[in-house]
């Protein structure tokens, strides 16, 4: 499940081996729970530079986790889905 840390987190670390684009998973989706008044809103934050964010299995595994995971929580009010690299949202 994601970690709370405030303003930044990061979420879904691997388990077990990894391979190609998978070897840094825990940094392909960035978590993070905004504080004060904009408490119960959470930004998830696609960051795939080196592919423009386009989707793989990886990515989308790791979405549908931390997705799964927000359902469940009463205090997230709004979640919003962000490109973390500059100029590009998603290449597919």
């Amino acid at each position: 499940a994601p970690v709370r840390e405030g303003a930044a987190a990061t979420a879904l670390p691997s388990s077990g081996r990894s391979y190609g684009s998978e070897a840094k998973e825990e940094e392909e989706l960035r978590v993070r729970y905004l504080d004060d008044e904009h408490k119960g809103i959470v930004v998830l934050g696609l960051n795939r530079s080196h592919a423009k964010n386009a989707l793989n299995k990886n990515l989308l595994k790791m979405m549908s986790k931390a997705v799964d995971a927000l359902k469940s929580d009463k205090k997230v009010r709004t979640v919003i889905f962000r490109s973390e690299v500059p100029g590009i949202f998603c290449a597919g």
